[in-house]
C-alpha cells in the first residue's frame, strides 16, 4: 500500500509482493480532511483490496482540489512501467466534472444547453478521469451559491462542480482507460458523511471476505418501463440464465416482479430487496435522484396515494429500508446522481443494510438500452468497475467499490487472472491467439461477448465471423454483442445484420434490431420493419420501436413492401388492418420531410429553426440527409445553423449515409473559408463517424 500526498511525492506505508502477473495499481483518491477522519477504515480497506483483489492500493490524497490535476496524476500512474493503474476509486469530497458538448456520449440525455440552466444541462461524469483518450477544454468552476435543498452541501465547501467542454480533436466515444468508482456520503439526513464513510468502509470489507456466489438474484419492472411488455420480462429470465448458467441446475435463485402485481408494490419491493441473500437486483422504472417510480395512479390521485405508489429518499428512514442486496442495477433516470446532496444510489450504498455497490446513471438513461451487458462476469470474480466500464456511456457509474465482485462459481474452469487478462487487453498488451484460446472458445456466453469485444479492438475479427454468430449462435447475448459490433462498422453488413435480427427469438435482439432499422433507415430494411408491423403478437415494446421507426425509412419502399407482404397475409381483418399500416406511414413519412422542406427553404424563423435543429438530432429521415449537407453548404447560410446542422448530422452514427455524412465534416472541417466554431463542430462529427468505420 502506497501514499502519495504531492504528485511527485511517495510516501510508503506497506507493500506486499505480489506472485504472477505484474502487479496492478489501485488508487484512492480521497480528500485530506476525509482521510484524517477515517484513515483507519482507509488503510484497512487498502490492504483488503490488496489481500482480495490483488491489487496494490496506492492512497493518493488530494491537496489539489482540481480536477485536471487529478487526471494528470492518474494518467502519470498509468504509466508507471512497474505498477500500471488499473483502476481507481473516488473517495468523500473529490470534486465533480460537469461536462458539457458531450450528449451524444450519453445514452439518452437531451437538454438543450441555449436554453436550460449548466447544471441542469451538463453531465456529471467520472469518465473525465478514467477515459484518457477524450479530451477537454476547462470553462469555469461553478461558484453560483446553493439554489436548492438538492444541490446543498455538493457544489460549494469542499466538493464543487467544474465544468469542461469536451473537445473536438479526441475520442468522440466512451472507453475508459481504468475502471472507477465512487464513494461520496454526505451529511444528508443528520449523520455526518465521515460517519457513514467509516461504516461503509468497514461494511466493504467485511464483503471481500465473506465467501459469495451470484445465485440470488431479483429484477422487478415499474409502472411505464420498456412498454410494460411482459414478453421483455420472460426474455429477461432466460437472459439472467445465460449469464449465470449453473442457476438452470441449482435450486430457483431467480425472482421477478412487476408494479401490476399490486396497487402499490413499493414494500414488496422493498422486503424483496432487503433478503439477506440477494446477491443482484436490476430494477427497470423511472426514475429521478430522489425517487423510484414504481407503480402509476390517476389523475385524482390523493396524496398518501401518491405516496405509496413511489419510493423517495424520505422512506428509507420511515420505513426503516435497509437494502442487503450486494449489488444493485438501476436501469432508471438519474438514481446514481452522486453529485446532488442525497440520491437514491447513495441511500443505498450508505445505508445499514449490505448492499455495497450500485450501477447507475448521474442523467436520463434509454429504456432500450444493454443494461445488462457482461453481468455475468460479477459471477467470474470480475469487478462491477469493469463491468460498467464496457457500458461506455458518459452517466453510467458505480456508486460504491469498484471493487467489488462476487466468487466465481467455477473458478477451476475461469482463469484467475481475467481481471487481468481484461486490464492487459485495455493496455494492447494481449493477442489474439490468447483471446480466442480463453474466451472466444468458452462455452459461457459472457466470455464469448467478451473476446468479440476484444478482438473487435484490435480488428481481428472479421464481418463474416459476425454474421455466422448472429445466424448460428444459441445465445442471445452473443447475438446482440455481434448486431453491435455490426452497428459500429457500418455498410451493407451492418443491413444483413439488423435483417437477422428482427427475426431473432429474443425479445431484446428483435428490439434492437428495430431500433436499429430507425437509425439505419437503408430501403431493404422495409421488408423486415413491414413483416413486424403488420405481425399478430410481436411484443409491447418491439412493436412501439418499430412503430417509431416507420418515419426513417423511405416511404415509397415501406409502400410497395406493404402492398406486396399484404397478399400473403392471413388475418379475420385484413383490410382494417393494412389500410391502418398505410395511414400510419403517411402519418409518419410527411411529419419530419414537411420540416426539412421548410428547412431549406429557408421558411423558417429563429425559434423554429432552434427547435427543429436540435430535433434533427434524433428525428432526420435518412433520405433528406444530402440536402441538409447541402444546405450547410451554402455560402448564404447562416453560421449558427451551419454549426448546428453539422452537430445534428453527427447523431447519425448508424446510418446508411454515415460515410458521404463523415465525407462532407472531413471537407467542412478542413476548409480554411469556413467559421471556425463550424470546423471544429465539423471536426467532432466527423471523429464521431470516422471512429466507427
Amino acid at each position: 500500500m502506497y501514499r502519495i500526498k504531492f504528485l511527485l511525492s511517495l510516501f510508503i506505508l506497506a507493500s506486499h509482493c505480489f506472485a504472477g502477473n505484474q502487479p496492478r495499481g489501485y488508487a484512492i483518491v480521497i480528500d485530506e480532511k476525509s482521510l484524517q477522519e477515517c484513515e483507519a477504515e482507509v488503510k484497512q480497506y487498502a490492504s483488503a483490496v490488496e489481500q482480495y483483489n490483488g491489487l496494490k492500493s496506492i492512497i493518493v490524497v488530494d491537496q489539489w482540489g482540481v480536477p485536471d490535476s487529478i487526471r494528470a496524476c492518474l494518467i502519470s500512474m498509468y504509466a508507471n512501467e512497474k505498477c500500471p493503474l488499473a483502476g481507481a476509486v473516488f473517495v468523500g469530497d473529490i470534486p465533480v466534472p460537469m461536462v458539457r458538448d458531450a450528449q451524444h456520449l450519453t445514452s439518452a440525455f437531451r437538454m438543450n444547453q441555449d436554453i436550460y440552466t449548466w447544471r441542469d444541462t451538463s453531465v456529471p461524469s467520472d469518465r473525465f478521469y478514467d477515459d484518457f483518450d477524450l479530451q477537454f477544454d476547462f470553462i469555469c468552476r461553478d461558484t453560483i451559491a446553493e439554489e436548492s435543498d438538492s444541490y446543498a452541501g455538493s457544489n460549494t465547501g469542499p466538493c464543487p462542480y467544474f465544468y469542461y467542454s469536451l473537445r473536438a480533436d479526441g475520442a468522440q466515444q466512451v472507453r475508459p482507460s481504468i475502471f472507477s468508482g465512487r464513494i461520496r456520503p454526505t451529511d444528508a439526513n443528520g449523520t455526518s458523511r465521515y460517519e457513514k464513510l467509516r461504516r461503509y468502509l468497514r461494511k466493504a470489507v467485511r464483503a471481500k471476505q465473506e465467501q459469495n456466489y451470484a445465485d440470488q438474484i431479483f429484477y422487478f419492472t415499474g409502472h411505464g418501463s420498456l412498454t410494460e411488455s411482459k414478453v421483455a420480462a420472460i426474455d429477461e429470465k432466460a437472459n439472467i440464465y445465460e449469464h449465470f448458467p449453473w442457476m438452470l441446475t441449482s435450486r430457483e435463485g431467480i425472482n421477478y416482479m412487476d408494479f401490476s402485481q399490486e396497487k402499490f408494490i413499493k414494500q414488496r419491493m422493498m422486503n424483496e430487496l432487503m433478503r439477506e441473500d440477494l446477491d443482484l437486483a436490476f430494477l427497470h422504472h423511472h426514475g429521478d435522484y430522489d425517487t423510484q417510480y414504481l407503480s402509476g395512479y390517476p389523475r385524482n390521485a390523493s396524496e398518501e396515494e401518491k405516496h405509496q405508489a413511489n419510493l423517495i429518499l424520505e422512506d428509507f428512514a420511515s420505513y426503516g429500508f435497509a437494502p442487503n442486496c450486494r449489488c444493485v442495477v438501476f436501469d432508471a433516470c438519474y438514481n446514481a446522481s452522486f453529485h446532488r446532496h442525497d440520491c437514491i444510489a447513495n441511500e443505498y450504498v450508505f445505508g445499514e443494510g449490505k448492499n455495497i455497490a450500485c450501477i447507475g446513471g448521474t442523467v436520463n438513461v434509454l429504456q432500450d438500452k444493454w443494461y445488462d451487458k457482461l453481468m455475468g462476469l460479477l459471477g467470474e470474480g470480475v469487478y462491477v468497475g469493469i463491468v460498467n466500464a464496457y457500458l461506455q456511456y458518459m452517466e453510467s457509474h458505480v456508486v460504491g467499490d469498484p471493487t467489488f465482485t462476487f466468487n466465481s462459481k467455477e473458478a477451476s474452469r475461469i482463469s484467475a487472472s481475467l481481471n487481468d487478462l481484461i486490464v492487459r487487453a485495455w493496455r494492447g498488451e494481449v493477442k489474439a491467439k490468447e483471446v480466442r484460446k480463453n474466451l472466444l472458445q468458452s462455452s459461457l456466453p459472457d466470455l464469448q461477448v467478451l473476446g468479440m469485444e476484444i478482438l473487435a479492438e484490435m480488428n481481428a475479427i472479421d464481418n463474416a465471423e459476425l454474421l455466422k454468430k448472429l445466424d448460428e449462435s444459441p445465445y442471445s447475448e452473443v447475438r446482440l454483442q455481434v448486431l453491435q459490433m455490426l452497428a459500429q462498422r457500418g455498410g451493407d453488413d451492418f443491413v444483413e445484420g439488423i435483417a437477422l435480427a428482427s427475426c431473432d427469438r429474443n425479445e431484446m435482439v428483435q428490439r434492437f434490431a428495430m431500433n436499429h432499422i430507425r437509425g439505419n433507415g437503408c430501403p431493404r430494411l422495409a421488408a423486415s420493419l413491414i413483416r413486424i408491423a403488420l405481425a399478430n403478437n410481436p411484443s409491447a415494446r418491439v412493436k412501439f420501436d418499430a412503430s417509431e421507426a416507420l418515419a426513417f425509412v423511405p416511404k415509397e419502399s415501406l409502400m410497395q413492401e406493404l402492398e406486396r407482404q399484404q397478399q400473403q397475409l392471413v388475418s379475420t381483418d385484413k383490410d382494417s388492418t393494412v389500410n391502418a399500416l398505410r395511414k400510419k406511414i403517411e402519418q409518419s413519412g410527411d411529419f419530419w420531410q414537411e420540416r426539412i422542406d421548410k428547412l431549406i427553404d429557408d421558411s423558417l424563423d429563429e425559434k423554429q429553426f432552434k427547435f427543429i435543429g436540435s430535433s434533427l438530432r434524433l428525428y432526420l429521415p435518412h433520405n433528406r440527409i444530402h440536402d441538409v449537407i447541402s444546405y450547410i453548404e451554402r455560402p448564404s447560410t447562416p453560421i449558427d445553423r451551419k454549426q448546428k446542422l453539422t452537430e445534428a448530422l453527427g447523431w447519425n452514427t448508424a446510418s446508411y449515409y454515415r460515410n458521404d455524412i463523415a465525407d462532407f465534416a472531413k471537407r467542412l472541417s478542413e476548409n480554411p473559408d469556413e467559421d471556425y466554431n463550424v470546423r471544429k463542430e465539423a471536426l467532432k462529427t466527423y471523429n464521431r463517424l470516422k471512429t466507427k468505420q
